[in-house]
C-alpha cells in the first residue's frame, strides 16, 4: 500500500516558503557601515548608533547590521547608567 503513496504526494505542490533575496548594500552603504564599525570600536557607541539607524531603512533585513545597533544601544545606555551619580536614597 505504500508504493501508492508515493506517486500521490510526488504530485503535491510544494509550500514551502522561498527565501527572501536580501538587498545587497552598495559600496556608500557599506561604507557607511564600516565607519559605524570604526566609531564602536573606538568607544562612541552612541554615534555609532546613529549611523547604523541612517542606514537600518535601507537594509532592514541586514542581521550584522541589526547586531551592532543592539550592541552600540546597550553600550551607550550602560555607559550613561556607570556616568549618572550614585542615587542618594536610603533603602530601610
Amino acid at each position: 500500500m505504500s508504493w501508492i503513496a508515493l506517486p500521490i504526494f510526488a504530485c503535491l505542490p510544494t509550500f514551502a516558503a522561498e527565501p527572501r533575496p536580501v538587498a545587497k548594500p552598495s559600496r556608500r552603504l557599506e561604507r557607511l557601515f564600516q565607519e559605524a564599525v570604526a566609531k564602536y570600536n573606538s568607544g562612541q557607541y552612541s554615534e555609532a548608533a546613529a549611523s547604523l539607524e541612517k542606514i537600518l531603512p535601507k537594509l532592514p533585513n541586514n542581521f550584522e547590521l541589526q547586531e551592532l545597533l543592539g550592541l552600540a544601544y546597550l553600550r551607550s545606555i550602560r555607559r550613561c547608567q556607570s556616568q549618572s551619580p550614585p542615587s542618594k536614597r536610603r533603602f530601610a
